[in-house]
């Protein structure tokens, strides 16, 4: 039964509110989903009218000013019948962030409907939204720059096997709820002799039943010394409202060993700039000092099955790594998610479990989180799906809930259990 009830508190929360009762034959209204939000939070400006006809009308959004302006979106676009009486019905909705604190006010939106030879010109406004904002607390950690929500951060770099001069892809990804659009580039502790040249941030927005967006930081590292570099954590923090704490995230210690490359020296070509952007250009040459073209093709022959069986050795050695990694991750990845699910503690959120199950199917699959996210269907077996589904459905409906309003999340996190338990057990099969 506990199942049903959040799908019904899921339906009644996001249910648009019934403002108008059907008389006249144009009407807007305008809300947003907090009046004392932090400074930096996130709230939702939702504009909604109500038309006879959709010609002759046009819309006039207020300036926002002193709040940052986000995505927005149609929600609603539709037919209604009101007291008998059919309506045109559409609504808008804003990512706002407000950037001052103390009281401050949304002006009125306005509904210009055309006059014709029945009616004349009118114009219809909303009634102006005021609103307190609340300055953020002080003991701010080091790391933290201003973002507000809830996050969690992970990074990963794309290349096997390290060698001098040759580039990577190293990457950090910030996912949750939040303006994660203004989230600055974090600060890498890479060494100061690497050149790092830093790529353009994407942001993409997730269809999981919540307002879950990433946010994707890349740079191309080109080492230039041979060695073994541990890169110390990268620490990034932010304030959750809903808690009203400051939480300070960051990567994990991880070590990266740069081999020398076969010819040992790697000359790089200048960086050129294009109309597209920053493009890195690079050649590797060897070294030709005091050494003919002949004398380069015989070193060549000679040294190519050396070569060639180290690299053999080094592929077979990675290969069974690999493996025993992937191993090591299917087998530990229920009980890396109920650690996760235990570490919540009194803090839990339906974005924090939903993350959970994601790491716990990319786990399973030995897959990228990013990539379970983006096409959930494509690493579920189709027996497990649509129980995944509506498990999911559930956990997600819980961010639809006022922050007024209070319920046991305990409940959500027996779903989240069940679902995983299911899941493991499907596995199996």
């Amino acid at each position: 039964m506990s199942r049903w009830w959040w799908i019904i508190v899921l339906w009644t929360t996001i249910l648009p509110q019934q403002g108008f009762d059907g008389v006249g034959d144009f009407f807007i209204e305008a809300q947003v989903n907090n009046t004392a939000p932090y400074m930096g939070e996130q709230i939702t400006y939702t504009l909604r009218y109500y038309a006879i006809s959709q010609e002759g009308i046009a819309l006039q959004f207020p300036d926002f000013e002193g709040f940052w302006i986000g995505e927005s979106r149609t929600t609603v676009s539709g037919v209604q019948i009101i007291n008998d009486r059919q309506f045109f019905v559409t609504e808008i909705q804003i990512d706002l962030a407000p950037l001052v604190q103390g009281d401050i006010g949304i002006n009125p939106a306005q509904l210009v409907v055309a006059g014709d030879v029945f009616r004349s010109e009118q114009v219809i406004s909303t009634q102006r939204i005021t609103m307190t904002v609340r300055p953020l607390p002080e003991g701010a950690p080091t790391a933290f720059s201003g973002d507000v929500g809830d996050f969690v951060i992970s990074a990963n770099f794309d290349a096997p096997l390290l060698t001098l001069g040759n580039p990577f892809v190293f990457e950090i990804n910030i996912q949750g709820v939040g303006i994660l659009e203004r989230i600055a580039l974090p600060t890498l502790n890479f060494p100061s002799e690497w050149r790092i040249l830093p790529q353009l941030p994407r942001y993409t927005q997730a269809s999981i039943g919540v307002p879950l967006g990433n946010k994707k930081f890349q740079w191309l590292v080109i080492p230039n010394a041979v060695g073994v570099y541990p890169i110390p954590p990268i620490e990034w923090a932010y304030f959750d409202p809903r808690t009203e704490i400051y939480v300070a995230l960051s990567t994990p210690t991880f070590t990266l060993e740069i081999l020398p490359t076969i010819t040992g020296e790697t000359r790089l070509a200048p960086i050129t700039s294009s109309p597209s952007g920053a493009k890195l250009s690079l050649k590797l040459l060897a070294s030709t000092t005091g050494i003919g073209n002949l004398g380069m093709l015989r070193l060549a022959w000679g040294i190519m099955p050396i070569i060639g069986l180290i690299l053999f050795i080094v592929t077979i050695r990675q290969k069974r790594q690999t493996a025993r990694l992937a191993k090591k991750r299917y087998r530990t990845a229920l009980s890396r998610a109920k650690k996760r699910l235990k570490s919540l503690g009194s803090t839990p959120s339906s974005a924090k479990v939903t993350t959970i199950i994601m790491a716990y199917i990319a786990d399973k699959q030995n897959v990228p989180h990013k990539e379970v996210v983006s096409a959930l269907h494509d690493y579920l077996p189709d027996h497990l799906a649509v129980h995944t589904e509506s498990a999911l459905a559930i956990i997600n409906s819980t961010g639809y809930i006022p922050q007024a309003v209070e319920f046991n999340f305990s409940e959500v996190l027996d779903e989240a259990l069940r679902l995983l338990t299911v899941l493991e057990a499907g596995w199996k099969k």
